[in-house]
């Protein structure tokens, strides 16, 4: 699903939406993210702390991305 560009609507919520996002397809593979949050904006872009995980988040992230087929 597309989001919408900074100038279409403001960056503070562009990310928290985006967050709201992450975490809702992440969770969708079983894999939470406890520090992930939005940051303050850089150069009027959204910018997220994707924080930090333990090794078994870590090892479910790359199992979830290893098992598709990369773009490009």
């Amino acid at each position: 699903m597309p989001v919408a560009k900074p100038s279409d609507i403001d960056v503070n919520r562009l990310s928290d939406k985006l967050v709201a996002q992450l975490k809702s397809s992440l969770g969708r593979h079983g894999i939470t993210l406890p520090s992930l949050r939005a940051d303050h904006p850089v150069a009027n872009q959204p910018l997220i702390d994707l924080g930090r995980c333990n090794q078994q988040t870590a090892e479910a992230m790359i199992a979830v991305l290893d098992s598709i087929t990369p773009r490009g």
